[in-house]
């Protein structure tokens, strides 16, 4: 195989790997929540989150990102009818891709994140929940 083939090659691989990953914005801190593999049997969605810390009380879930949380309202169990916007202490992932929580609406600022089939306490969103990605 020629140089110009391999470039061409390489070049479609990386461009294919990146669209893989979500990167977070530029200056925004990250951290992995879903450090409990499994599911809670409580989620059946992409992404889930609940009012109280250990996947407890209030859960509302999502299978798209919603870009800002504002007006939305716990459905059920001991918050119903309280804003989701920062007020959630845990997470979970039920679908087949990352979730991320942002500390800001817009998908933006500091996130939490989780892998596919993980669930875990917020760090950066505890509280602080604006919108999401999943």
């Amino acid at each position: 195989m020629n140089l110009r083939k391999r470039a061409v090659a390489f070049a479609a691989t990386a461009a294919a790997a990146t669209t893989l990953f979500i990167a977070p914005p530029a200056g925004a801190a990250e951290h992995y929540s879903g450090d409990t593999w499994g599911n809670t049997g409580r989620c059946g969605w992409a992404t889930c989150l609940f009012y109280n810390s250990y996947q407890q009380g209030s859960g509302a879930g999502f299978d798209v990102g919603a870009y800002n949380f504002e007006g939305l309202t716990w459905p059920d169990g001991n918050a119903k009818g309280q804003p989701i916007k920062n007020n959630a202490a845990s997470g979970e992932a039920d679908g087949q891709f990352m979730s991320l929580i942002y500390y800001n609406s817009n998908q933006m600022g500091n996130l939490d994140w989780f892998n596919p089939h993980t669930y875990g306490q917020l760090y950066y969103t505890y509280n602080e929940n604006a919108s999401c990605s999943c």
